[in-house]
């Protein structure tokens, strides 16, 4: 569903070749004018050709880009109302972090008193105001991701784009960032469009998620629909960690060799067939054999690996058809039942939690466009 106010961005269609390769294959979506909006997808899904043709900086060969309902598919990239934040910020080293950012604005003629206002409010936004006579050498990468997007915000743009504006900070920082970018949207009131590989940095900042593959939208939604809810195999495996059990799906089951026939829900146009589960592995419980087990479809099993992480840890669970099985177990679960190497335990997900999903083993994908 688009969000309440209109799109301020509309694709139809969009096709972009290069050569045999096809890159974009008939994209079409639309983006609502306030919304934080992210493409999302592995290298060579075409997400950044899809963010370049918005822009205007490749041509499609087909299909139109509209923004405020005004077909822009042919015009040249200084007269849409759109800036772009690229991943190497592009900072004049020359210049301090005021000049920076008036820079886009006094090439245009903006009159100097109302470039000084722009730039004042654009830097306390930004939280870079004690910072303004400072060059970029002198600041640090989240600093200077901040003048970068204070340059793109300071000419006012319908829409702003963005090419994995974070990829160049450390994790700890990038994690900050993804607020502070979301906090800085909400403020401005205006689309944000982000290309990102980082699945987690598209479900903390957005509100909906085009995931790509191989140049085609294979899911769009909400995070939580997104994560919670996959439409086919690849937004399964490539939004967090998906355990895929294969078998062939009966109605409401799948059914599977050694394990029974297991309760699921079925995705939308999903038929009888060959399929699998698809379970998250912070979905399933995990007990002792012979404990307290929580109520739902129970799957014994011998406990193969166990990874620690900190704040939980990963157990893999030899299943009886010799399938294995993920679980995500929090601190409060290891307490409560903790586990070694070789015991015996039972899975238990509940069937709300598991989706049915069609098709065969996917094979490795192979790029198509950046």
């Amino acid at each position: 569903m688009t969000p309440a106010g209109g799109d301020i961005l509309t694709v139809e269609r969009l096709t972009r070749r290069f050569g045999s390769l096809l890159a974009v294959d008939g994209v079409g979506l639309g983006v609502g004018a306030e919304e934080f909006f992210a493409l999302l997808g592995p290298s060579g899904c075409g997400k950044t050709t899809l963010l370049r043709m918005i822009a205007g900086f490749e041509i499609a060969d087909a299909g139109r880009i509209l923004i405020d309902g005004q077909d822009v598919t042919a015009t040249r990239p200084n007269r849409r109302p759109v800036n772009m934040m690229f991943q190497s910020y592009a900072l004049f080293p020359h210049m301090t972090v005021a000049q920076n950012v008036a820079y886009g604005l006094e090439a245009e003629g903006v009159a100097g008193g109302e470039v000084r206002r722009r730039v004042g409010d654009m830097l306390a936004l930004t939280l870079l105001s004690d910072l303004a006579g400072r060059r970029p050498a002198q600041l640090s990468g989240g600093q200077r991701q901040r003048v970068a997007l204070a340059r793109a915000l300071v000419k006012r743009p319908r829409l702003l784009l963005l090419d994995e504006p974070l990829s160049a900070l450390d994790r700890r920082l990038r994690e900050q960032m993804q607020l502070e970018l979301k906090r800085m949207q909400r403020e401005i009131g205006i689309a944000f469009v982000v290309v990102t590989h980082d699945q987690e940095e598209a479900l903390v900042m957005s509100d909906r998620i085009a995931v790509l593959d191989r140049g085609r939208i294979a899911q769009l939604g909400t995070p939580a629909e997104v994560y919670e809810r996959p439409r086919n195999r690849f937004a399964a495996r490539f939004l967090g960690q998906m355990n895929l059990i294969e078998g062939r799906i009966a109605g409401d089951r799948l059914v599977v060799e050694g394990l029974g026939a297991l309760p699921g829900i079925r995705a939308d146009g999903v038929a009888d067939g060959q399929g699998c589960l698809a379970i998250r592995p912070e979905r399933i419980a995990l007990a002792k054999t012979g404990g307290a087990a929580a109520p739902g479809t129970a799957l014994p099993g011998a406990v193969a690996e166990i990874a620690y992480h900190g704040a939980g840890q990963s157990v893999h669970l030899r299943l009886a058809n010799g399938a294995t099985l993920s679980i995500a177990r929090r601190a409060a679960d290891i307490d409560a039942a903790p586990l070694d190497v070789g015991d015996a335990a039972v899975a238990v997900f509940d069937p709300a939690h598991a989706r049915l999903l069609g098709g065969g083993p996917e094979p490795a994908s192979t790029p198509h466009g950046s």
